[in-house]
């Protein structure tokens, strides 16, 4: 499991594409439903997290698994 958590971290891993792609369309998605800035960083920060931790949860479920069967 460390082992798995330490690839995609890693600085040679091209997950980390994602990130300002991420943060790019949590930006236009919450411009579209809040109005003032300290509501869109919110909403963005709120956005990144959960995509990201559901990515991260996905990515552990998928390689336990994988190591089950």
């Amino acid at each position: 499991m460390i082992d798995l958590l330490a690839k995609i971290f890693a600085a040679s891993n091209p997950l980390w594409y994602y990130y300002p792609l991420a943060i790019v369309v949590g930006i236009v998605y919450k411009t579209t439903q809040y109005d003032t800035p300290r509501d869109i960083a919110w909403g963005v920060l709120h956005f990144f997290v959960s995509v990201t931790g559901f990515m991260i949860l996905l990515a552990i479920a998928l390689y336990g698994l994988s190591e089950w069967l």
